[in-house]
Formats: structure tokens, sequence, C-alpha cells
């Protein structure tokens, strides 16, 4: 019943040795208070609960459908100061709001909260005994959140070896993986980021929680934050998986605030030993989707034709290798994506026209201006492939 504990990455299931635990002290606690039992995350989304038998509020019906917590109620808890509490806090019945009474009590480990017991209390919990108990779970249950996080960040460290340049770590990280039962999986790995990470930095915690949420991300799928990006390994039984997976994590990525991301997916490969090599054709591809509107919001590199051998070069490479006589073009931003339409619709003039919403007189207009600047003719066939292919290097290279 546990479901999106929070942390850097994901579990390698979505369950396991301590999602069984904290499932069963969960039950154990709502039979032995008598209470009806939600235990959340720091973010007041529902992690697991415990027996419903009798009435709850709309709050406890909203949580436990949705495993989510709606930004008012969170408002309405958050006049409690429940989240910096440092012991259990009564909440009381307000008719007003059609609400009941609840105990919370934070589930803490190592001196921070990673987490919250909810209780619809009827004034049991406010037994000492029970309230013994309560807390005493609460800590058991801290240590527990507090051992799947150090789980988490070992798997996150793991796929970041797994993806490096590290020889040694990286054969490390795949006995590893392997001993998890990934040995015999095909895999793809895709990379997340924003189009621009110099204006939208990362917030980490953003992208944790909205990966990691109840309706979050697959729980199959691992992940890490490696430099500017969300990291990616997917199992890719389908050819068409890991693009499905890309679609899902910049879904649940807005869904949590996180808007204008963009992703590259690398190749399947039939072992964890090819995972590199995904990793490195996704950032390639990345690097498409960031730079070409037209391959938004995901790159991917089985698809992206002779584009691939440019993404292998560097910026720098890409710069000096773009035809001289084409720079006049390129400072001109209504040429440059004249002419990229143009080349896209391979030439036909009536498509272009369509594309751009102008007259033909106008196409003809800007084509003749090109080839004036440039010295180039778009009507000969080298020259052709030498504005096609210094275009798209100008654009990897953020000149167009």
């Amino acid at each position: 019943m546990v479901s999106g504990l929070g942390g850097g990455v994901s579990a390698m299931t979505s369950r396991g040795a301590v999602h069984d635990e904290i499932d069963e002290l969960v039950d154990d606690l709502a039979a032995a208070a008598g209470l009806a039992v939600q235990l959340t995350d720091t973010n007041f989304n529902s992690l697991t609960f415990g027996p419903h038998r009798g009435e709850v509020d709309w709050i406890r019906r909203e949580t436990l459908l949705t495993r989510t917590t709606s930004a008012e109620i969170r408002r309405y808890l958050d006049t409690f100061n429940v989240r910096t509490a440092m012991g259990p806090v009564h909440i009381p019945a307000d008719p007003s709001r059609d609400t009941m009474a609840r105990l919370v009590v934070p589930v803490r480990s190592n001196g921070r909260t990673v987490g919250f017991l909810w209780f619809l209390d009827d004034g049991t919990a406010a037994h000492p005994a029970v309230l013994d108990r309560i807390v005493a779970a609460a800590e058991r249950l801290g240590r527990l959140l507090n051992r799947d996080a150090h789980r988490q960040q070992l798997v996150a460290d793991r796929l970041r070896d797994l993806v490096g340049e590290h020889e040694p770590s990286r054969q490390e990280s795949i006995r590893f993986f392997e001993d998890q039962g990934w040995s015999a999986r095909r895999v793809a790995v895709t990379v997340a980021a924003a189009v621009d990470p110099a204006a939208q930095p990362m917030d980490q915690t953003a992208v944790t929680e909205a990966l990691d949420a109840p309706r979050g991300l697959d729980r199959k799928v691992l992940r890490a934050v490696h430099d500017d990006a969300v990291v990616l390994l997917s199992p890719a039984a389908a050819a068409e998986d890991p693009r499905r997976t890309a679609g899902r994590a910049l879904d649940v990525l807005a869904a949590g605030g996180v808007a204008g991301w963009v992703a590259g997916v690398g190749g399947v490969h039939p072992t964890l030993a090819g995972a590199a090599d995904s990793y490195r054709q996704a950032r390639c591809a990345l690097r498409v989707a960031r730079s070409m509107s037209e391959h938004r919001p995901i790159a991917d590199w089985p698809r992206l034709g002779a584009l691939r051998v440019l993404t292998l070069l560097p910026v720098q490479a890409l710069q000096q290798a773009i035809e001289p006589r084409l720079l006049p073009v390129l400072a001109d931003a209504t040429l440059v994506e004249t002419l990229r339409t143009y080349l896209v619709e391979a030439g036909d003039i009536r498509r272009t026209c369509a594309a751009l919403h102008v007259h033909r007189g106008t196409v003809y207009y800007r084509l003749r201006k090109i080839e004036q600047l440039s010295q180039l003719s778009l009507r000969d066939g080298d020259d052709r492939l030498t504005i096609h292919t210094s275009l798209h290097m100008a654009r990897l290279a953020g000149m167009a």
C-alpha cells in the first residue's frame, strides 16, 4: 500500500521489505488504537493507511482516493503549524468546514521530520497508553523511512556510476543492478532537463517531489539527478517504451509545477552494459530538443537521422565547421526561419508559404535574398547540402 516515498531516486520496485514493514506497522497501529490512521509524506501526500471502518470526512476521503493533497487542504492544515511541530498536534473538529477532529504525530528521524501519522480522533488518542503507543510507532516508522531514503540514495549513486565514464565504478554498478534483477532486461536511458538551465535553474526538491509523488513516475523506472538534469533508466520491452517513459516523466513534472522541460531518449540496449552508451545518446538527443523546437518536447536518438553525427561534435567544432558564406543569412532571424521551413518542406513553395503564413512572392523574395547574401544556390545539390548542414550546426551551437 505504500507508494511515492520521498527521496532523490525511486525504489527499484514498488514494494519491498521496508514497504511491507511500514504497511504492517500502520495496520497494527490502527488495530491497537482503534482509530483510522494514515501515513503521509512531509507534503501531506498519502503513503499508506490502515482500515477505515467508520465515518471519514471529505479531507480524508480525498487524500485516500487521490493519494495527493490539494493546495486548499495544505493551506488549511498549515494553519495548525503541523510541519514545524516536534510532537503531537490536536486539530479540533470544524463543523463549518465539515472536518473531523484529528491527531497529527510527526514521524521523525535523525532530528528531521520525514512524514506524519494522522488519526481521525474521537478522543481515544488522548489516553496516555494509546498516545505512548502512537509515539513509539512514529519513532519506528521514522527509522524505516530513513532506511528507505538511504537505500534510495544508494540506487541514485549507483545509477550515476552506471552512466559515468569511470569503468571500475561502472562495472560495479552493473553487478549491483544485476543482483537486483536487471540482468535480463533491455534498457534505455532518458535525460530530462529545462530548455535553458541558466534561465530556469533546477529546483531539485520540486523535481524529486513531482517524480516521486503517488501518481508520479512508474516505480520500475530508476532515477537520479545528474548535473543539470534527471537521468531515468527504464526497462524497454518494446521499442516505444522509452519514449512513453519520457512523456510520462514530462507530464508528472509539469503536474508538479516543473514546466518547460524537454527530454532526450537514448537507444535501447540489450543489457545494462549498454546503459552508458544510451545515456550519451540521450544527452545528444537532449541537445537537439533544447535547440530545435520542432523536436520538442522529446527528441529520440534513433529518430534523429543525420543529426546524430552533428550532436557528437562540441559547440566549438560546430561553430568552426559552419559555411562562412552563410553567416550573413544566420544573422537574420526571418531569413533563417524561411530557409529552415523551405528545407524541411523539401523545397515545396506551396507548403512553405502555408507553414509561414506568407504570400508566395514573399517566400521567393526571401530565398533570392538568401542566395544573394551567401552566394550559394538552393538549386545546386552540393550547395543545398552545405546550407542545410550549416543551418543544423548553427542551431545546435546556439547561433540560429
